[in-house]
């Protein structure tokens, strides 16, 4: 997958932090693309969803607090339940999201911002990258 409009480059320490203030772990393959496509956008961007419906992903969210709209704003601006973390965006300004129950591994659920629902993607962050296309 080629990534395009990367932002500052994170360390593994500023990814601990966000774990840290999140109280959560995020999944492994999500902090590789932390470290080295912060905020980028994969030329792959098409999904599926539960309800079979094509989706556009336009960018991954960035994480930390040099940007306006970041990972922690937005989760006070949606004001998401306990758990869920927006990870992505689509064009509409609908979120993609880690979804966490349990302390189980989180599933990924797309967040409509209008009318307040989810929609469940996959079950894990691996199948929902090998999913785009």
């Amino acid at each position: 997958m080629n990534w395009s409009y990367r932002k500052i480059p994170l360390t593994i320490k500023d990814i601990r932090d966000i774990e840290s203030k999140l109280e959560l772990t995020l999944p492994n393959e999500y902090k590789k693309i932390l470290l080295s496509h912060h905020g980028a956008r994969p030329d792959k961007k098409r999904f599926v969803t539960s309800t079979k419906t094509e989706r556009v992903l336009k960018t991954f969210v960035p994480v930390t607090s040099d940007y306006e709209i970041n990972l922690f704003s937005l989760i006070e601006w949606l004001n998401l339940p306990q758990g869920v973390i927006p990870f992505a965006s689509t064009p509409s300004g609908d979120y993609i999201c880690f979804r966490y129950e349990q302390n189980e591994d989180p599933v990924i659920v797309l967040y409509h911002h209008e009318i307040y629902s989810f929609e469940h993607v996959t079950n894990s962050f691996n199948q929902f990258l090998q999913s785009l296309y």
